[in-house]
């Protein structure tokens, strides 16, 4: 909270939250699914006149909670 008000995110940061296929883990498939978006959604950004912010993949942070914590520290 800020000055008694919810604040959600953190200025100057994307969220990006893919899910994964198969399996319930974050080796293969699952891997491969999460730096795909990471990849894509730079794309997006970066063609898009919408937002000055881009997206970069050389930074970026990793964060999950249970499997997604799994796919985080993988």
């Amino acid at each position: 909270m800020v000055d008694g008000k919810w604040v959600f995110g953190v200025e100057h940061l994307w969220v990006l939250a893919p899910t994964r296929h198969g399996a319930h883990n974050w080796e293969g498939p699952g891997e491969l699914t999460a730096m795909s978006a990471l990849k894509k959604f730079a794309k997006l950004t970066e063609e898009t006149s919408l937002t000055i912010m881009k997206a970069d993949t050389e930074h970026a942070v990793f964060a999950g909670h249970s499997m997604g914590g799994h796919g985080a520290w993988y």
